[in-house]
């Protein structure tokens, strides 16, 4: 994760084929720096990612809120 933190390109996403969920490359903004993201995205049955992006989970209190609790409600189905 370190190495592509460091030399990822931007948006660019990492992660295994089967579980719909990816770490993205979030690349630095006015006010934030270079951080990676989680992003959660249903795979098809060839196992690509059903959207062109996923929900993107950025920090701890998104997770928390209320919406991304709703939002992953909604995705969960895709993983069972």
């Amino acid at each position: 994760m370190r190495d592509m933190l460091k030399h990822g390109r931007k948006f660019e996403r990492m992660g295994p084929k089967k579980s719909g969920v990816f770490v993205r490359k979030i690349p630095r903004s006015k006010d934030e720096p270079v951080h990676l993201a989680l992003e959660i995205n249903p795979l098809d049955e060839d196992r690509y990612p059903t959207k062109k992006i996923g929900v993107i989970i950025r920090n701890q209190s998104e997770l928390d809120s209320s919406e991304q609790h709703s939002q992953r409600r909604t995705w969960t189905k895709y993983y069972r």
